[in-house]
């Protein structure tokens, strides 16, 4: 049965209900203290263990964690772009001293995808990127997004994999000389980056330690040269990628818009 504007609407405004109590409820656990973090101010509470927007700040070792789902919409908000199962469990395992199974990351996925609601309106959380295969959209499971970030930031593509790797080099060099990200500096932290950098070729450039200022420029110039080789050589790939995607959601339901439906 298709839906009419006003229940659209009514559906829409519930689940905006809803996530605004998501949020009031992550800045409830984050507390009033402010507290300098990379590039921003976060506000905590002076005797919380954890950090930012649920992000990867460090705690006292054996300390019980906020819930994952909050900690990896943290992680990927301060990092500011996708990240794998890998980076993700090796972030967990560092800060809390504590084994992240690749299970549980399977679980949350599955959790996810039954948070939405039923009218597939905007929901605030966790999604995974989508990828074209034949012509058939896939969603990539082993990496994350955050749902509320726009559809075509969440396109898997050639270029994909390298950005990550860059955004998450670039985040860890800015946030190892802040106050709470000791465990960045652990040697399993350290040899983890080590092969990150390997892995993007940039090893006789970034060494530890890393001049930050010196960092920043070749990290920010190495982003934006990758991004011009995505504009140029995978766009035509990333239309047919969106335009497939969202006639698919349109013929589950001629109402629904695909932008509209943040989750893939």
């Amino acid at each position: 049965m298709v839906r009419n504007r006003r229940q659209s609407l009514k559906d829409e405004q519930a689940a905006l209900k809803r996530r605004l109590k998501e949020i009031e409820s992550e800045l409830r656990s984050m507390g009033q203290t402010a507290m300098e973090m990379p590039g921003k101010k976060i506000r905590r509470k002076a005797s919380s263990p954890s950090l930012g927007s649920g992000g990867a700040g460090a705690v006292r070792a054996g300390a019980n964690p906020r819930p994952l789902r909050q900690i990896l919409i943290g992680m990927l908000s301060e990092v500011g772009y996708m990240m794998t199962n890998t980076s993700i469990r090796q972030l967990y395992e560092a800060r809390y001293q504590k084994m992240l199974s690749g299970s549980r990351l399977g679980t949350l996925s599955y959790d996810e995808q039954r948070r939405k609601n039923k009218w597939n309106t905007t929901v605030y959380g966790l999604t995974h990127p989508i990828q074209l295969v034949g012509k058939e959209i896939l969603l990539v499971k082993n990496i994350w997004a955050r749902s509320d970030w726009k559809l075509d930031k969440r396109v898997y593509l050639p270029t994909t994999s390298t950005l990550m790797n860059l955004h998450l080099v670039a985040w860890y060099v800015s946030a190892l000389d802040h106050r709470g990200y000791e465990y960045l500096k652990s040697p399993g932290m350290q040899r983890y980056m080590d092969g990150v950098i390997s892995n993007l070729e940039l090893g006789e450039f970034l060494r530890q330690p890393f001049n930050p200022l010196q960092t920043k420029k070749l990290l920010s110039a190495e982003i934006e040269r990758i991004l011009k080789i995505e504009e140029q050589e995978h766009s035509a790939l990333k239309f047919k990628t969106l335009a497939i995607h969202r006639q698919a959601r349109k013929n589950l339901d001629p109402e629904l818009d695909g932008e509209t439906d943040l989750y893939a």
